[in-house]
């Protein structure tokens, strides 16, 4: 396009030559620029050409690197999978109380990877590259949802549990139709609960607490 509005200027300049070459003789600076203006032309039409190739190399090792790099995401998820399967909140065994402690621990490291694949999607979008899917990390996304609302639940209960327990005798009776309600409000969001998670013994240990 700019190749375009400076070819009129080279053809005015050639009617000029033609049909009044006295008129351009007169002013030195406008003679000057013309004669520079050809050359002036080529060399930015040639380091336009360079800067043009520059980026397209860098374009294609960028794009090498992300393959290179979603490749290695793709390692890092399984080997984050592995890690959430034999050492995260949903081990059988382990205490509901260390089973929080892993599940905040591995809901950060989750948030880490959904970040990088979120970057990872940019930069796929931005080269013209389909997405790369992680069933692994979606899995695991889910599992952590599911087990936030089950460990929330949990550290509530214990909490008011706690609670309760400061009261003094003689203060009970008026603290009973706050305490009923809370029982039963605990007992509905337990009964709410993803039915993957009704065999966990977390949840069975939370219903005995709310029972």
């Amino acid at each position: 396009e700019i190749e375009l509005e400076f070819t009129p200027i080279f053809h005015m300049y050639r009617i000029l030559d033609e049909n009044l070459p006295s008129a351009m003789i007169g002013d030195k600076e406008e003679q000057e620029a013309r004669l520079l203006l050809p050359g002036n032309w080529s060399k930015l039409l040639a380091e336009s050409e360079t800067k043009q190739e520059e980026l397209s190399m860098k374009q294609i090792q960028y794009r090498k690197n992300l393959i290179k790099t979603v490749n290695s995401f793709k390692k890092e998820v399984i080997e984050f999978r592995s890690a959430y399967e034999n050492y995260g909140p949903k081990v059988r065994g382990i205490p509901p109380r260390e089973a929080v402690d892993r599940l905040k621990r591995f809901k950060e490291e989750f948030e880490v990877r959904g970040r990088k694949q979120e970057i990872y999607f940019q930069g796929e979008d931005l080269f013209g590259l389909p997405h790369q899917q992680y069933p692994l990390l979606e899995q695991t996304e889910q599992e952590l949802q599911y087990l936030g609302q089950l460990y929330d639940l949990y550290v509530a209960v214990l909490e008011t549990i706690r609670e309760w327990k400061e009261y003094l005798w003689v203060d009970v009776p008026e603290h009973m139709d706050t305490m009923k309600t809370q029982i039963e409000s605990f007992g509905g969001r337990c009964k709410k609960m993803p039915k993957q998670l009704r065999d966990w013994p977390a949840y069975h240990e939370l219903k005995k607490e709310i029972e």
